[in-house]
């Protein structure tokens, strides 16, 4: 239980998460909706969010799955590295194309 609250901590006080959420609330949810609405969109991630981290959760009970994660960890964590430096990459040079525009 201890390890459950401080990584429900940890997520509620991540402003970057909070950012996130906020932003693409702002950008896809109408302007003038029902206060219900927004409530159920709430519940809504809310139970897509609990139901998504119960399955990690289950799929990484298994010992079998632990090897195997442990196996392809350094090679996934290099693979979206590099992923995460193209994306950035890309956007610097959008960014130098719009300058030079």
């Amino acid at each position: 239980m201890c390890a459950y609250r401080s990584g429900l901590f940890t997520c509620l006080t991540n402003p970057k998460s909070c950012a996130f959420w906020t932003s693409l609330f702002a950008a896809m949810l109408p302007a003038h909706v029902p206060l219900w609405f927004n409530g159920a969109v709430l519940v809504t991630i809310g139970v897509l969010s609990a139901g998504g981290y119960s399955c990690v959760a289950y799929l990484f009970a298994s010992p079998r799955a632990q090897r195997g994660y442990r196996r392809v960890r350094r090679p996934l964590d290099a693979l979206c590295g590099v992923a995460l430096v193209g994306l950035g990459a890309k956007l610097a040079a959008e960014r130098r194309k719009l300058k030079a525009d």
